[in-house]
């Protein structure tokens, strides 16, 4: 077996990243890099297909090393910031003091609201359809596994932009809830 193939992939992979994070960072001026990055992210897929993978599969591995690319660029660069950009360290004190969070703690608080109880919600959402539409089982499991990533970024988009962390929360949490509930009963 041939390990160029794969390594020509992962490299597309990368590099397609970092195209898109520098038209990223350009913001508006790099149109021929966003071109130029999904092209490359294109390519990769016809590399994994080269190493013998179905279409498929190809697709998914060729966006799945991406993604991971992109996580492990792009958090060190994440800034917590609240509402306010320009907080002062008096009013983070006095904020801290007065028994507020800080952006720090809003900006874990938003991460796991977006991240494992957005994923229970869409998991209660899809359990429940998976289980209880009146069609056929493979339909049903089919709709479910495409609904669920739709769902868990529905909830994580809305975690991230409503300034009422708390009403989302409730919100993400009931729907886990009724939709566990809807599955088992």
């Amino acid at each position: 077996m041939s390990f160029v193939n794969p390594i020509f992939a992962i490299a597309s992979g990368a590099l397609g990243v970092g195209l898109l994070r520098a038209a990223w960072a350009r913001r508006g001026g790099g149109r021929w890099l966003t071109a130029a990055g999904w092209l490359v992210l294109l390519g990769g897929v016809l590399l994994w297909h080269v190493t013998g993978m179905a279409w498929d599969k190809a697709t998914a591995a060729a966006m799945l090393g991406p993604s991971v690319v992109a996580f492990v660029l792009l958090v060190p660069q994440t800034e917590w910031r609240s509402r306010g950009v320009n907080v002062t360290r008096t009013r983070l004190l006095a904020a801290s003091d007065a028994g507020a969070a800080s952006p720090f703690g809003r900006g874990i608080a938003r991460t796991v609201v977006a991240g494992p109880i957005a994923l229970a919600a869409a998991l209660g959402v899809t359990a429940a359809f998976a289980l209880r539409m009146p069609w056929l089982e493979a339909n049903r499991l089919v709709t479910a596994g495409l609904l669920l990533p739709v769902a868990w970024a529905a909830g994580a988009i809305w975690a991230t932009m409503d300034p009422k962390l708390v009403r989302v929360a409730i919100a993400l949490l009931a729907t886990a809830l009724i939709g566990a509930l809807g599955a088992t009963l």
